[in-house]
């Protein structure tokens, strides 16, 4: 009997050892999945506070195309006192009121329009006197009529000065009757 105590007592350590495997398999399980998900938690925590700090990295192409340079500052002058002339038609008792503005992008050019305002003003008379009432009531005929009013003052600028230096004309009011 002696011998089966000592087998029963060998059987029950080499149980009691396979016991304490089986206990620390299950632990070192448990510790891995523990970091694992610690580290998935860790991993979305990270990139939730960091997905609207950075800004995405412009493209490659961006970096090397060279920046087109600001336009200048436009400056505005009104052409005053308005406009008033006679005008041609099939009624010839109609007239045309136009108060004109123009755009620089400096603002000396403002002294060669003053300075040169009598040209300019007998030169836009007699261009707006020989228009059309007609052709004015359309759109295109104003676009037309502001196309020519610039280049009659760019002309003139550009004879006295050596320079056009207006680059628009607006109209800011144009009254037919």
């Amino acid at each position: 009997m002696a011998d089966e105590d000592e087998l029963e007592l060998s059987s029950d350590e080499e149980g009691g050892k396979k016991k304490g495997k089986k206990g620390g398999r299950k632990t070192l399980f448990l510790i891995l999945g523990a970091v694992v998900v610690a580290a998935a938690a860790a991993g979305g925590g990270v990139w939730f506070l960091t997905r609207g700090e950075a800004p995405p990295e412009p493209p490659a192409q961006a970096e090397s195309a060279p920046e087109a340079p600001a336009p200048k500052q436009a400056f505005y002058m009104p052409l005053d006192p308005p406009f008033v002339v006679n005008v041609g038609g099939s009624n010839s008792n109609r007239f045309l009121q136009v108060t004109i503005e123009v755009m620089a992008r400096d603002e000396k050019v403002f002294d060669d329009v003053k300075k040169h305002m009598p040209a300019i003003r007998d030169a836009l008379l007699l261009l707006f006197s020989s228009q059309d009432i007609e052709a004015l009531g359309t759109i295109e005929g104003k676009q037309k009529l502001r196309q020519a009013v610039l280049a009659e003052i760019q002309r003139i600028l550009q004879e006295e000065t050596g320079s056009p230096g207006i680059e628009r004309v607006y109209f800011t009011s144009f009254v037919t009757q």
